[in-house]
């Protein structure tokens, strides 16, 4: 751990000039995210970050290339690499998080192990994939901002997908949370008795979330020209952040 940590030390020194400009950013996108989301609504804001995401509204050249795992990461700024514009799945959970996280909702990357099966151990599976711990209602949900599928927890450690004929589960791998920003043993006992709480909790109804669904449908489609301006004005921006440090 003490390796990695001090590896997010160094990238801060030596990227410094690249991590403000990203920071500034982060608030010229949590606005834009806030004015077509639902209120203080970290589901809708979460789908709509990933469909604007998919679209590479926030990088370099507007693409958005998946599944390149062989990246020169950035260490505890990996939500950088979106503006890059070739990400995995923990590029795109920490970056929901950076953005998320300015309007003052809950959003946080959640380590896992996804599968098509329901296992009552899991046994020595690693992680193998990265979405989003969210909150909505006092409810923590997962939201996985690479399939477009929200999680509700069903014990302690596992949630399972919701609306689905045929879900999927994630199972909580805390393993990278304590190499990203010096996170302690103490946390994930924290989170473990948190997610504990959420195991009978009433979820979100199909109907509700079919109207945040025809939220931000309505919302993107009604604010074409605010795009427009939004990309004009992300350029100085994006040349800050990419300038000398991603390829």
């Amino acid at each position: 751990m003490n390796k990695d940590y001090n590896q997010i030390k160094e990238n801060a020194l030596q990227y410094g000039e690249n991590i403000q400009a990203y920071n500034e950013y982060l608030n010229f996108i949590a606005y834009l995210i806030k004015v077509l989301s639902l209120p203080n609504n970290a589901i809708s804001e979460s789908i709509i970050l990933k469909m604007l995401t998919d679209m590479g509204t926030f990088s370099k050249d507007q693409k958005l290339y998946t599944k390149c795992d062989k990246i020169d990461d950035i260490v505890g700024f990996w939500g950088m690499h979106v503006i890059d514009g070739r990400v995995s799945c923990r590029h795109i959970a920490n970056f929901q998080s950076d953005v998320i996280s300015r309007n003052h909702l809950y959003s946080e990357p959640f380590y896992c192990y996804i599968s098509e099966y329901d296992y009552q151990n899991l046994g020595n599976f690693t992680v193998n994939h990265a979405i989003n711990l969210i909150a909505h209602n006092g409810i923590y949900y997962g939201y996985d901002a690479v399939r477009n599928k929200l999680f509700s927890f069903i014990d302690g450690m596992k949630m399972k997908e919701l609306f689905s004929d045929q879900p999927l589960f994630a199972y909580y791998k805390p393993n990278l949370k304590l190499i990203q920003n010096g996170h302690l043993i103490m946390d994930i006992s924290y989170d473990m008795a948190l997610f504990k709480k959420m195991e009978n909790m009433p979820s979100l109804s199909l109907e509700e979330y079919n109207y945040v669904i025809y939220y931000i449908a309505s919302a993107l489609s009604n604010n074409k020209d605010l795009f427009k301006a939004f990309q004009m004005s992300s350029k100085k921006y994006i040349k800050r952040i990419t300038n000398n440090r991603l390829k």
